[in-house]
């Protein structure tokens, strides 16, 4: 969802830096996000930075190497990082964090209704009265939303086009990224 925003917004090499840990949480969905939108835009559009510890160092040079002209970041500490880097937000690059914070776009990944789904299958499992773990475990996808915000150029977004649109019904819209 933001790679696609960002693009629709006119940036074309867009850098993701996510932690190991978080990434690890999400079953590698946001990695594998990215390598759908690499081949459906080509290998430079996207660039991805996984990192054990936020590193300014690290950060810095992977910045300097790959250039993106806007980053999506999984730790807000590295929303601090790029400005003491003397990178302007937004207009050097536009920067999206992961998760709501104030003044930034971002993807909000709608927490309460993770919770609420959460609780309709420990709900679900009180009532057919299983325990323990299931032997076939379900996943369940709260799909995000973009919100907008002046950490990124642009204006109002275009309509999405017609073909994106059915390739996103297609793939289902499990993947956030």
């Amino acid at each position: 969802l933001a790679l696609n925003q960002l693009r629709r917004l006119g940036y074309r090499r867009i850098g993701v830096a996510l932690g190991r840990r978080v990434s690890k949480i999400v079953a590698q969905n946001w990695i594998a996000s990215v390598l759908l939108f690499q081949h459906a835009h080509g290998r430079n559009a996207a660039v991805c930075l996984v990192y054990d510890e936020s590193d300014r160092v690290e950060l810095k040079r992977w910045m300097e190497r790959h250039k993106p002209d806007a980053m999506i970041v999984s730790d807000i500490a590295l929303l601090e990082w790029i400005r003491e880097i003397g990178v302007r937000v937004p207009e050097d690059m536009g920067v999206v964090p992961l998760e709501r914070w104030s003044g930034f776009a971002c993807l909000d990944q709608k927490p309460e209704r993770v919770g609420a789904a959460v609780v309709d299958l420990i709900v679900g499992q009180i009532q057919r009265n299983e325990t323990g773990l299931p032997p076939d475990p379900r996943v369940v996808m709260v799909e995000g939303a973009w919100v907008p915000g002046a950490s990124v150029r642009g204006g109002p977004l275009l309509p999405e086009a017609p073909a994106q649109a059915a390739d996103a019904a297609d793939a289902g819209n499990a993947l956030e990224l």
